[in-house]
């Protein structure tokens, strides 16, 4: 067995040793060094042991240099310098003797176990039956003309897969994003390939076929390169079997230097003294750099390590800082002149302290961070709740005591700390119960302006959230008497605001929308009274109202229209047929419209023709239902002003459906009315306080033109 150590040219620290004898570099997760970089392949490199040395191989697309020459193959020696992306390592071997048998093909290298060259066979797609001999250690397909194996397809890649000969077998590497490789009907990104493996690139499929089985797996492991044991490895009559001893090479400290030429030479520091400089007296002679002095610096063995001492006025660089006189330790450099060397060492003594400098101020940070983490912790989690808990309990008493205002100021502050949701939602009911009873004591006083304040701007804020529910009907209950003081009042236009801001299933919403037609009748009423001042027989009204009925003005204009004469009618003959007819066309008119519209995903226009239909009948449950279940219509579309939205009571929300979904459509309907709120676009502007109260000359709604009313 032997070692082999990377160590990082600009981080000394930074030591990599490995004693396996295969080892993968890349920026993959299931690489053995991994290194990460955006110049460096999933799986840029590998290096293998051989009874020859560690072989390093580049099986990515991006560059491995050693010595600053770019290689594909590289029998590493000791000192060597690998770049990898931005990274330069310093190699460091540690080889003991072995046995080894390697096995030869005749007519090949020892790169692969078999005599054969494996194969790709296209069994689907252009041209069946071709072959292509993978006589490469990375065999390429894809559309590019570089490639070894070209697939001529638009969906192909440019580089779409390759095939790498390494110590255990061929493997295959996705190299592209596009279509998923399949290998033997299972999506992969790298696996190892056995005879009769079909490759599938959707519509082209490919059959490996290669010497090496799925039943020989076991046998070869990961080394088909060498084994201990030369009978458990199948040969061939065209095989040559051999054994080989790896000799050990001896180590210890040492100097490595790079040539110009890209290699690299190993001096050992045997003695007490090394000299290094141009003279050719020198121990070490670095002839050939005009920067060197004839006696650059001395290396001395002394007090149980190596000392560098600058022996001229031409500067000595370790770790590239200039100094005079420094000791070394295993992975610094040296730089004189233009000359780069490295000192490596396996002596326990030449290990860099600055390691365990490292590590204890790395243990010093972490146990920092451990109290920190502990302290944050004991705030967060511990110190944090119980405080918010206790501020919770003491605003709950207070609020059961009746200070109802301190309670709610406690509430507002705690409730502006940030806290966990749990906390949040308790701060939130709690706030909710203390506006709802300092509302309350205003509607008992008739005070209905200021709770109706207080309730809007709480809504405005937290009215989304399931712990304000109850105070939407308590704003609906303010609405509804607020609308009946203006309707006492004969303030009608008023009155008809308030009671058409009360949401649909609200308990107020019968109430209000009976109050809505009484005031509609009352307006045609006064009409009608002026008329009757003209009297007029029910053959001549009948006859206006059949004119107007063919107008389609079913209720405009106030006064009159098609709806108010046939009712003047019936108050005369309460059996006229006629009368009864057309008011039953009317309403049967406005149900089919409506359910048309709702089809059609036009909520909005629904709601206005079933409204239209409640002026007539406003006692009707059908309609009542239709518009109180008007938002769920097919498709529809966002309206395009705010109207009062359903409201679900906690108690009904919870005894009917809890799931996410039903919670989700309950909370989009409460942000829906804080929106109403926020816009603050009340219902001047409906329909029906637009037509009730049209004034003479008043541009009449173009978007109406031709509709019945």
């Amino acid at each position: 067995m032997g070692k082999i150590t990377f160590t990082a040219l600009e981080h000394h620290d930074q030591v990599f040793e490995f004693e396996q004898d295969k080892i993968t570099i890349g920026r993959s997760e299931h690489c053995d060094f991994i290194i990460k970089g955006s110049i460096i392949s999933r799986h840029q490199a590998d290096v293998v042991r051989l009874p020859e040395g560690y072989v390093l191989r580049n099986l990515g697309v991006n560059p491995v240099y050693v010595n600053d020459k770019s290689v594909k193959y590289h029998i590493l020696n000791d000192g060597d310098q690998i770049a990898l992306g931005s990274r330069v390592y310093i190699v460091n071997l540690e080889i003991q003797p072995e046995e080894a048998t390697v096995i030869i093909p005749s007519d090949r290298s020892a790169t692969i176990i078999s005599s054969q060259y494996p194969l790709l066979v296209v069994i689907k797609g252009p041209n069946p039956g071709t072959t292509h001999i993978i006589d490469k250690p990375r065999f390429v397909v894809g559309r590019g003309d570089n490639c070894d194996f070209i697939l001529d397809e638009a969906h192909i890649s440019r580089e779409h897969f390759a095939i790498h000969q390494r110590a255990s077998g061929c493997h295959l590497l996705r190299l592209t994003n596009k279509p998923s490789i399949k290998v033997n009907n299972q999506d992969v990104e790298e696996c190892q390939l056995f005879d009769q493996d079909e490759i599938c690139i959707y519509p082209i499929t490919l059959r490996f076929e290669s010497s090496l089985t799925r039943d020989q797996k076991n046998v070869i492991h990961n080394a088909p390169i060498f084994a201990t044991d030369a009978h458990s490895l199948n040969t061939n009559d065209n095989a040559t079997v051999f054994s080989s001893r790896v000799s050990k090479k001896e180590v210890g400290p040492r100097v490595v230097i790079q040539a110009k030429t890209g290699e690299s030479k190993t001096y050992p520091l045997d003695k007490k003294r090394t000299l290094l400089g141009r003279s050719e007296h020198c121990d070490i002679a670095l002839d050939g750099d005009p920067n060197i002095s004839r006696q650059h610096v001395v290396i001395e063995n002394k007090k149980g390590g190596y000392y560098v001492e600058a022996l001229s006025k031409n500067p000595v660089l370790v770790n590239g800082k200039q100094l005079k006189k420094a000791r070394i330790y295993q992975g610094d450099s040296l730089q004189l002149g233009n000359t780069l060397l490295a000192f490596l060492s396996e002596r326990k003594a030449d290990d860099n302290p600055r390691k365990n400098g490292i590590s204890r101020a790395l243990l010093l940070l972490v146990s920092i961070a451990a109290l920190a983490m502990a302290g944050f912790l004991i705030k967060n989690y511990l110190w944090q709740p119980w405080q918010v808990k206790s501020q919770l309990l003491a605003a709950d008493k207070q609020l059961r005591d009746g200070q109802n205002e301190q309670g709610l100021i406690a509430l507002q502050t705690l409730h502006k700390q940030g806290l966990p949701l749990d906390s949040r939602r308790k701060a939130t009911a709690l706030m909710a119960k203390a506006i709802g009873n300092i509302t309350q004591s205003h509607i008992n006083k008739g005070d209905y302006g200021i709770a109706k304040n207080m309730l809007v701007d709480f809504l405005k804020k937290h009215g989304a959230e399931i712990e304000s529910e109850d105070l939407w009907e308590q704003l609906n209950e303010i609405r509804y008497r607020q609308g009946r003081n203006h309707q006492q009042n004969n303030n009608e236009k008023l009155a008809m605001v308030e009671f058409l801001s009360i949401d649909s299933d609200s308990g107020f919403y019968s109430k209000a929308q009976k109050s809505i037609s009484h005031i509609w009748l009352e307006l045609q009423k006064k009409v009608a009274l002026e008329s009757q001042q003209k009297p007029q027989g029910i053959a001549i009204l009948l006859a206006t109202a059949e004119q107007l009925f063919e107008k389609k003005n079913y209720l405009t204009p106030r006064g009159n229209n098609a709806y108010s004469i046939y009712a003047n009618i019936l108050a005369r003959d309460p059996d006229n047929a006629v009368a009864k007819a057309r008011i039953e066309s009317m309403k049967t008119y406005y149900h089919i419209s409506g359910k048309k519209r709702c089809a059609l995903g036009d909520p909005v226009t629904a709601e206005i023709y079933y409204r239209r239909f409640l002026i007539i009948e406003p006692d009707n449950e059908q309609i009542l239902d239709l518009i109180a279940s008007v938002d769920n219509c097919k498709n529809a579309r966002p309206r395009k002003r705010p109207t009062p939205s359903t409201t679900v009571a906690v108690a009904h929300e919870k005894a009917i459906d809890t799931s996410p979904v039903q919670k989700n459509k309950n909370q989009n309907k409460r942000k829906e009315k804080v929106k109403q709120l926020l816009q603050k676009e009340g219902v001047e502007s409906d329909w029906i306080v637009e037509y009730l109260f049209d004034e003479p000359g008043k541009k009449k709604n173009p978007a109406r033109e031709g509709e019945p009313w």
